[in-house]
């Protein structure tokens, strides 16, 4: 139902905006579409998903339909610790490797 690709507006590519880390940019791990995604990341460090089986990406339209606004609020809010999580581990694990 929606599954149409919707190009972006603004190629933001281009900008590097300081104090920004793009986490689909710069933890990439050779995926042919150039990205990988928080899920696949926290997987990889052992971290709990932020996504449900009620709410994830996906559903986030259908949840605002339905005035579900706290479950979208929350799922956000997950999104959010998880990304600090992998930040950390992220952090952790490069000041670890031998040099």
């Amino acid at each position: 139902m929606h599954c149409l690709a919707a190009p972006p507006f603004v190629d933001l590519s281009e900008y590097r905006v300081r104090g920004v880390f793009d986490t689909m940019h710069h933890w990439w791990l050779g995926d042919r579409r150039g990205r990988v995604s928080l899920d696949d990341i926290a997987w990889a460090f052992g971290i709990e998903s932020s996504k449900t089986a009620a709410v994830e990406g996906s559903k986030v339209f259908d949840l605002y339909a339905a005035g579900k606004l706290d479950a979208i609020r929350e799922y956000n809010l997950n999104d959010v610790r998880v990304t600090r999580k992998v930040t950390s581990e992220w952090s952790r694990a490069l000041e670890d490797r031998p040099r």
